[in-house]
C-alpha cells in the first residue's frame, strides 16, 4: 500500500501534516525541520524526516508496541545505528503515538484530529487510535510505502 503524507505547515516549534492511506485520513505532529549540514534527512532526533518515498517496515518497540519504521538509505535514513555508513545518517525513524511535536524525536505522531492544547499548541489527538487504524490497514499489505511531500 503506498501512502502520502503532505505537509501544510513549518512552525518554529513543530511540523504538521495529513497522511493518506487509501480512505484513511490522519493528521501527524512532528519536531521542525533542522537540516543537516553535512547530508541529507535532516538532524537527527531533532528534525522531522526530509521530503522522499520511504519503505515501511514493520518494528516492534522495546514497551512491545508494534509500529512501522522508515526507510531510505538514498535519502540517509537506515534501520539501525549499525547499519549507518561512516558519513552518518538517521536511523529508527518511526510512525507511533504521540500527542506534541515533544513526544518524537525525529519521529511522525499521527492523530484523528489536528487541534490545540490549552495553551495554543498545535497537537494531535487520539493518536493511539490512529495507530491502531494504521497498522490494521497496513498489516494486511506488503511492499508499504510512504510518500513524504512538501
Amino acid at each position: 500500500m503506498n501512502g502520502k503524507l503532505y505537509r501544510w505547515n513549518w512552525a518554529k516549534d513543530c511540523t504538521q501534516a495529513v497522511m493518506q492511506f487509501d480512505g484513511l485520513y490522519l493528521h501527524t505532529i512532528e519536531r521542525p525541520w533542522v537540516r543537516h549540514p553535512d547530508r541529507p534527512g535532516g538532524e537527527n532526533e531533532v528534525s522531522c524526516i526530509g521530503p522522499g518515498k520511504y519503505e515501511l517496515v514493520p518494528f516492534k518497540r522495546p514497551n512491545g508496541d508494534s509500529v512501522y519504521m522508515l526507510l531510505n538509505p538514498a535519502l540517509g535514513v537506515y534501520d539501525f545505528e549499525e547499519d549507518l555508513p561512516d558519513e552518518g545518517g538517521r536511523f529508527l525513524i518511526l510512525i507511533h503515538a504521540g500527542n506534541w511535536a515533544k513526544d518524537v524525536k525525529g519521529c511522525i505522531a499521527p492523530g484523528m484530529t489536528e487541534t490545540h492544547d490549552g495553551e495554543g499548541n498545535p497537537m494531535v489527538s487520539n493518536s493511539k487510535t490512529a495507530i491502531q487504524k494504521i497498522m490494521s490497514m497496513l498489516d494486511s499489505h506488503a511492499n508499504n510505502t510512504l510518500e513524504i511531500v512538501p
